[in-house]
């Protein structure tokens, strides 16, 4: 018995050593998942809010003010009556800083880089290290929506705070991120009536 115990002992050392990944590729992050593009009405009492490209319609208590932060990007913050519940917009540029990303990711686009952050046959090193960086390793879900020229990736963790929301834009090098209270239900108003 104590020799099968060591055989085995020996067969789970050297599949680690050769499959390192194998033991938590599955179980450190979520797999991205593709879901339909949430629809809801229209809220009666309204706001709509432009930013860049975007234009956002959303209950009114979502947005009390609206506050114009010069950051190393373009951002916004839509206070909500809440201030718990603010929601923080950065216009970010996929050749500002992403491109480095890419390389490490062996990924040639953002479409690319964000399908192979979810994509857990993709176990090494590195990308361990970049899905971390995004906060996977703290996520409950991994959401993709998909709307026209609209693609949403919803990273959804356990505290709303660290959740997070990229809206991208077919033909343009733009990245929307959302941060802040970023609920199911904030994500569903945001894309149910968001229009170019």
């Amino acid at each position: 018995m104590k020799k099968l115990s060591t055989s085995l002992a020996i067969i789970v050392l050297i599949f680690s050593l050769f499959f390192p990944a194998a033991g938590y590729a599955n179980s450190d992050f979520p797999q991205l998942r593709e879901a339909p593009w949430p629809t809801s009405s229209k809220p009666e009492n309204s706001a709509q809010v432009k930013f860049v490209l975007l234009k956002l319609t959303l209950p009114v208590e979502y947005v009390k003010s609206i506050d114009i932060f010069n950051f190393d990007a373009p951002a916004i913050c839509l206070a909500s009556q809440d201030e718990k519940k603010n929601l923080f917009i950065f216009l970010q540029d996929e050749n500002d800083g992403y491109k480095e990303l890419y390389d490490k990711a062996g990924a040639s686009n953002i479409y690319q880089f964000f399908k192979q952050l979810g994509n857990l046959d993709i176990a090494n090193g590195t990308m361990r290290k970049i899905r971390k960086i995004y906060g996977l390793d703290q996520a409950t879900a991994f959401i993709h929506y998909k709307k026209d020229q609209l693609d949403a990736y919803h990273i959804q963790s356990k505290d709303t705070e660290q959740s997070e929301l990229f809206i991208l834009i077919a033909d343009t090098p733009h990245i929307y991120k959302f941060n802040g209270h970023i609920t199911n239900e904030v994500v569903n108003q945001l894309l149910a009536h968001i229009n170019l």
